[in-house]
Formats: C-alpha cells, sequence, structure tokens
C-alpha cells in the first residue's frame, strides 16, 4: 500500500505553471506566501507524529529551511504583512496557543495562555495584530490579540462556530 503524501504547488493566476514546490514522502501542510513572494512557511509531518514549521524557497531554489523540528503539532502558520514575523497554532505546551516566530527561527514568542484551543491566526494588515479563533467561552468564537501588549477583544458571540478570521486590507468593520 503507498504511503499518502500531501504536496504543496503553486501555480500563475491564470492556471498556468501548476509545479510541485514539495515533492518528498511527507504530508505538507498550510502553506503561506511571504510578503515579498520569495518564500513559502508551511507545515509537514517529517517522520514523527508531530507537525514542525519549515519555509522553502518559492522557485525551489536553496533548499528547505526548519524552523524548528520537536514533538507538537504546530500548524497554521501565517506570515505577518510586515515580513517580520510567523505566528502559528502549536501544542508545545500541551494546549493549542498562539506564537510568534521570526522567518529565521529566532525570538519564539508564546502570544497566548489559557486552557482553551487558539488557531487559525490571521495578521491584520499594520502587522500589529492577530485575529484568531478560540472556544475559550464554551465554542469558537472570533478575537482580536495585541501582539505587543498582549490586549484581548472578543468580536463575536454566536451559538455556532465563528472560525478563519480574515482581515480587510484597511482595516475598516462594515455593517
Amino acid at each position: 500500500m503507498k504511503a499518502m503524501t500531501y504536496e504543496i504547488y503553486s501555480m500563475q493566476p491564470d492556471g498556468s505553471g501548476f509545479s510541485p514546490v514539495t515533492f518528498d514522502s511527507s504530508l505538507d501542510l498550510s502553506p503561506d506566501w511571504s510578503p515579498d513572494g520569495q518564500r513559502i512557511v508551511y507545515s509537514s509531518y517529517r517522520g514523527t507524529d508531530s507537525l514542525s514549521l519549515f519555509i522553502i524557497a518559492a522557485d525551489r531554489k536553496g533548499g528547505r529551511q526548519s524552523l524548528f523540528i520537536e514533538t507538537s503539532l504546530n500548524q497554521q502558520p501565517a506570515w505577518s504583512p510586515d515580513g517580520s514575523l510567523i505566528a502559528f497554532s502549536s501544542t508545545r505546551t500541551g494546549d493549542r496557543e498562539l506564537f510568534l516566530i521570526r522567518p529565521d527561527g529566532s525570538a519564539l514568542k508564546q502570544l497566548t495562555e489559557n486552557p482553551a484551543e487558539d488557531i487559525t491566526p490571521s495578521w491584520s494588515p499594520d502587522s500589529k495584530r492577530l485575529a484568531f479563533a478560540s472556544d475559550r467561552d464554551g465554542n469558537f468564537e472570533i478575537y482580536v490579540i495585541d501582539i505587543t501588549s498582549g490586549d484581548l477583544v472578543r468580536l463575536t458571540e454566536n451559538a455556532e462556530d465563528d472560525l478563519f478570521p480574515a482581515w480587510s486590507q484597511n482595516l475598516a468593520l462594515t455593517d
């Protein structure tokens, strides 16, 4: 029986140029482009029961850079619009929390800390805040956290789960 693999592909906006960015025996998931379009950060199972973060050049030249390899689930990486940080969800502390790391693998910082699941980080266009989903109030709602002060604001309150926040490029809220 053949092992299952997931690869990351790129293509031109018109659908042409479809080609693999990764090609290995791993499960490569959740890609996110750097703001300059030169690199891609992604999660990958690399022969372990954990998900680690990697960066690869979009043109596939220069190899793959490991941000870290460990025994936790590190997933949903999101590159900040200014290119200085990558946000991601991780089980490294037991719960699924949000962390920040520089693209060179330095300055790892835990951003959230609670017994809930904090997932799907999405950067504000000014790279100062993250929207994310959390079940800290019983079901998944959308929150925004200031990455410097840690100030937290709950944006939604619904009986159903709210997931996958996305920002408008002008930071405007609409009715």
